[in-house]
């Protein structure tokens, strides 16, 4: 009975979605890394691997213009993460 009513909260209910938007607004950290290990060891982890994906895939010759220009603002993004700052616009909450 437990399971059906949580199955009931979470897909049925608008319930779920309000708690959604509670959380989304209430997360300081939506829009950038959460500060320890992510910001410390993850972000630079994902960085690193990009830029070295980029140098194989340059010298494979398996990267054209377009993935490259895709590559560099994935890039420019997570060093913006990694030195603290927003990525993307936060939601804004409604004033009735």
């Amino acid at each position: 009975m437990s399971v059906g009513l949580g199955w009931m909260h979470y897909k049925r209910t608008p319930a779920f979605t309000s708690e959604q938007d509670i959380q989304v607004e209430a997360n300081p950290y939506y829009f950038k890394l959460p500060p320890g290990y992510w910001m410390d060891v993850i972000g630079p982890l994902y960085l690193e691997m990009l830029t070295l994906l980029k140098k194989l895939s340059s010298t494979q010759q398996l990267i054209d213009d377009q993935d490259k220009v895709r590559i560099e603002e994935l890039q420019r993004k997570l060093d913006v993460l990694n030195k603290g700052g927003y990525v993307g616009t936060p939601r804004r909450s409604k004033m009735y």
